[in-house]
């Protein structure tokens, strides 16, 4: 298989499926059946928790788009504010990463999200200081562990920091910058966020880097 997807039947899964020949595309998934029923798709059922499953597959796949996320839950919000120690899927992204770097496969597309790492000063205050800690905290500590990972990987990688996602439809006409400031809260589509995932499968301008995008 040419194609792999890891988060296939989120909602930018999805829209790089719909924007990929599915006969080239392989899924490792859960939930077979949100999956489009029209496509023609090897599809692997399996839990991301399942390392050893997860890194059989990616051994087999030439490209990777990771598009997994972390569900907002009240769990998630009790756990960033310390309500409870208990969030079963934490480092989820970084564990599931890491297994696809094992199977080694030739690049690793990771979609992120603007606002890790060195992009964080890049926020508004009220996003930064406030709606992220309180909501998304623990899924962008998620994202951070990830990327610092996939910088140690051998093959090749880059990793996509979009602004605030949108379901509109694709512009095909973005910008791709490591830096956003001062737009880094803008918003781009999942439609163009998929799009480009694609476009970095296929070119290697983006080889090793760390793209935000925005309109």
């Amino acid at each position: 298989m040419k194609y792999g997807i890891v988060g296939a039947t989120g909602l930018t899964g999805l829209e790089i499926l719909k924007q990929l020949p599915s006969h080239d595309v392989s899924v490792f998934v859960r939930q077979p059946d949100k999956l489009p029923k029209e496509m023609t798709l090897e599809v692997i059922r399996g839990e991301v928790s399942d390392q050893e499953a997860l890194t059989a597959w990616a051994s087999k796949q030439e490209t990777v788009f990771f598009a997994l996320g972390h569900p907002m839950s009240w769990n998630l919000v009790r756990y960033n504010i310390g309500l409870s120690r208990d969030y079963p899927i934490k480092g989820i992204l970084k564990d599931s990463l890491l297994a696809v770097m094992k199977g080694k496969p030739k690049r690793i597309i990771y979609m992120s999200a603007y606002g890790t790492h060195e992009t964080r000063s890049d926020l508004p205050f009220v996003v930064g200081k406030i709606f992220l800690p309180i909501f998304i905290g623990e899924t962008y500590r998620d994202h951070e562990e990830a990327e610092t990972l996939l910088r140690s990987y051998s093959e090749e990688w880059v990793v996509v920091r979009p602004a605030q996602l949108t379901n509109d439809a694709a512009r095909k006409q973005y910008r791709t910058e490591a830096k956003l400031n001062p737009w880094g809260t803008g918003k781009i589509s999942r439609a163009d966020v998929a799009h480009f995932m694609i476009r970095s499968a296929k070119d290697t301008s983006w080889i090793g880097q760390k793209v935000g995008l925005s309109y």
